[in-house]
């Protein structure tokens, strides 16, 4: 689900997935959000560690209902699971030394819904401390909205310390950005092939640097987000930088927003895998279901991309992990302490049941987890035919309106450079044709000495070819063939360079990797101004030609 195409039904239940329920007999297991950030020790003396832990405990003292043992103010291992208490366990380990909690938290206004924390805080050779937070939702009845949220003491713990997110200083608030240098270092945050959080992109209105006149409350998302993603606010020239350096497709201007997910590729990527909301629906989200509907709605829109990250596990070893591991030293310092057979026995049986144990809790996580993961994709196949459906709906409307006007005989202009190629491929071919932000970056370089074959190209594309796939005839299949003749072109297939360069005739487009398997081409140069290659592949779904690189020639094992 896109910012811009998520629709709320109530303040409160505006994050409800729809589609297929999870049956009642299993849960639904939803992760909701991630924070993992290294925090500096700032004097030799301090015991970050141990303070950070402290944080968590009067947190977890809270939750837990009865007091914590006083060790666990040392940092020592405890459980609570007696009559009254929200299950709470600490395991810890001393080499390396590694803290990590778990706490169930039982939802007082849903019956059987559960909040499950897991945090995790280490300490590096350099007295650093590496610190996490997972936050997971699990629903054994009515599978009913939330909002995406981080836990409460990321905030106490993040205060007056100095924590770095995705190798870089974690800003105390959202980041203003009004000049050139700062814009370069948001760029390169976004192109960082580590980034593992979002990034949010606020811009302000054009020729506007009041940072007070934000459309949004900036504030809010940033504390919805603590720790887990990166907040800027653009100015308007900041904006117009950010334009020339990432292009038109992937920037953000005139109040819109855009979230950056990791991975983010102006190569490659579709810039809807980014998505960007306009001012329209910011303003339709808020005055329809309130103050700070479309900030909740966004914020947990961010959290999830750091909730479903692959590597998440890696990065924040599970509590279950921990067990294990602290099982497995306690039997080998056992044998090393020559403990009778009788007690190897015992720990042996106990590490068993454990693990029994785990493997049970697991099944049902992960059966929970696909439940809920189907029911959210059925959601969005679901919203995508819709979308495809209108598609072709407005494709037939805007067809029977174009042929209205070419029998008024108004021609389609063809410029004389490619300088606005995007906002004419907007009004006269989108639809038919998609231009990809990956052929729009090849046009902004392209130094091909007849712009104009592009457009012909392109019309010929919408006019003849699509037509001609999407209801064949001999007649059409002969007027497309003579549309090729009079533009000098050959159409054809790529051939085994997709295997050989595969990098290089790759797109994403719409959230997958699809192969420019087919060219247009004309002449046999290989010089830039003389060369001309377009190429595509056909989009069985839409309906519709994907052009995702053009003028210059791509690669292949001749060259």
């Amino acid at each position: 689900m896109t910012i811009e195409t998520s629709t709320p039904t109530t303040k409160r239940r505006q994050f409800a997935p729809s589609g297929p329920k999870p049956k009642k007999s299993q849960p639904a297991i939803r992760p909701v959000s991630q924070v993992q950030l290294t925090l500096k020790r700032t004097a030799p003396e301090q015991d970050l560690f141990l303070d950070t832990v402290q944080h968590v405990l009067r947190w977890l003292g809270k939750k837990a209902g009865p007091p914590l043992p006083k060790d666990a103010w040392d940092g020592a291992p405890f459980t609570m699971a007696q009559v009254g208490a929200q299950p709470t366990d600490v395991l810890t380990l001393d080499v390396p030394r590694y803290w990590t909690a778990r706490n169930h938290d039982a939802d007082k206004n849903v019956p059987q819904r559960t909040w499950t924390t897991e945090i995790g805080v280490g300490q590096t050779a350099s007295g650093d401390v590496l610190f996490g937070a997972r936050l997971i939702c699990t629903s054994r009845g009515e599978d009913l909205p939330f909002e995406g949220s981080v836990p409460a003491f990321i905030k106490s713990v993040l205060r007056g310390q100095q924590a770095i997110l995705d190798n870089r200083v974690h800003a105390a608030g959202p980041t203003q950005i009004n000049d050139a240098v700062a814009l370069d270092a948001l760029v390169d945050l976004l192109e960082d092939p580590t980034r593992r959080c979002p990034v949010v992109v606020i811009s302000l209105p054009e020729d506007c640097s009041d940072f007070n006149l934000c459309r949004v409350n900036a504030s809010v998302i940033y504390k919805k987000t603590l720790g887990a993603a990166h907040i800027f606010i653009l100015s308007g020239d900041a904006c117009f930088l950010l334009t020339n350096k990432v292009g038109k497709e992937f920037s953000v201007y005139r109040e819109a927003i855009r979230l950056y997910k990791p991975g983010f590729s102006r190569s490659k990527d579709d810039s809807f895998l980014h998505p960007l909301t306009l001012p329209s629906r910011i303003e339709q989200v808020n005055s329809e279901y309130g103050e700070y509907a479309f900030e909740a709605l966004l914020s947990s829109q961010v959290l999830a991309v750091t909730a479903y990250a692959p590597d998440s596990e890696d990065a924040l070893p599970s509590f279950d992990k921990i067990r294990r591991v602290v099982a497995d030293r306690e039997r080998k310092n056992a044998q090393k302490s020559g403990s009778s057979d009788a007690e190897l026995l015992e720990l042996a049986d106990a590490e068993i049941q454990r693990l029994e144990h785990d493997l049970l809790q697991q099944k049902e996580t992960y059966e929970g987890l696909l439940l809920s993961l189907e029911a959210d994709l059925a959601n969005s196949e679901a919203v995508r035919h819709e979308v495809i459906s209108r598609s072709h709906s407005m494709r037939e409307r805007v067809d029977k309106l174009e042929s209205t006007l070419n029998s008024k005989n108004q021609a389609v202009p063809i410029p004389s450079d490619l300088r606005d190629l995007d906002s004419w491929v907007k009004t006269y071919v989108e639809g038919p044709v998609t231009l990809h932000s990956r052929a729009l970056r090849g046009a902004k370089r392209s130094t091909f000495e007849n712009p104009s074959l592009v457009y012909e190209a392109l019309l010929l594309f919408k006019n003849f070819y699509v037509p001609m796939k999407t209801n064949a005839s001999p007649e059409k299949v002969t007027a497309y063939q003579e549309e090729l003749k009079r533009l000098k072109l050959e159409n054809s297939f790529v051939g085994n360079a997709t295997d050989t360069h595969k990098e290089k005739y790759l797109v994403m487009f719409e959230g997958r990797p699809r192969t420019l398997d087919w060219h247009l081409k004309n002449g046999v140069s290989r010089e830039p101004h003389l060369c001309f290659r377009l190429y595509y592949f056909w989009d069985e779904e839409t309906k519709s030609v994907v052009v995702g690189w053009l003028t210059s020639h791509l690669d292949n094992s001749s060259t």
